[in-house]
């Protein structure tokens, strides 16, 4: 891990991050943006006039709450279908989103020079979400194919993923606002060294 750690920042640079950034926003709109299984989804939800939360979808609420993620499954009827491709469609896109995030906190380590302090293992918490989020993916796409029971076991397996996931991203944001804050200081920083040069 700490290898994984010591390449990221080495290998940190203002390219990576613009290309990790395109295609994390090119494939996010075309899989939720454009008509699809997730539109079909909200659609099968009628949550047009509800926020996603109130959607009631499992991917979307942290901790344990009792019913879920049955009772959005029933709800989606027929669209379940449409749900469980979706949960492929959504593996790609945390993939360029941890990538992305990766890139920026490391950029971020490498331009204060902290990539080899403690600070550096907070590029765990990328990894640790699409761990989390793997898991959930995989289990509410077999709950939603009727191949695996929505039972205890597999629904408290799904919400420990997803709760995982939710903790892991609140430290992802974190130490994305900050790596991006301290990028732009850095480059600030640069251009007024070099304007006072000229």
């Amino acid at each position: 891990m700490n290898s994984w750690i010591k390449t990221r920042i080495e290998k940190a640079s203002w390219l990576r991050l613009v290309v990790w950034t395109v295609l994390y926003i090119g494939y996010s709109t075309w899989a939720f943006a454009t008509p699809g299984p997730w539109m079909r989804t909200l659609s099968a939800l009628d949550a047009s006039n509800e926020t996603l939360r109130e959607a009631g979808l499992p991917e979307l609420t942290f901790g344990f709450p009792a019913g879920l993620p049955g009772e959005a499954l029933s709800r989606m009827g027929p669209a379940t279908t449409d749900y469980a491709i979706f949960q492929g469609v959504d593996i790609p896109f945390a993939i360029l989103g941890v990538m992305f995030t990766v890139s920026a906190i490391s950029l971020g380590l490498k331009r204060f020079r902290l990539g080899g302090s403690p600070i550096r293992f907070v590029l765990t918490a990328p990894l640790i979400y699409l761990l989390a989020e793997l898991v959930e993916n995989s289990l509410l796409a077999l709950m939603a194919l009727n191949i695996a029971p929505v039972n205890r076991a597999f629904v408290l397996a799904q919400q420990s993923a997803t709760s995982v996931k939710f903790l892991a991203d609140y430290f992802n944001t974190a130490a994305l606002v900050i790596s991006i804050g301290a990028v732009l200081i850095v480059a600030i920083a640069n251009l007024f060294r070099r304007n006072e040069k000229g």
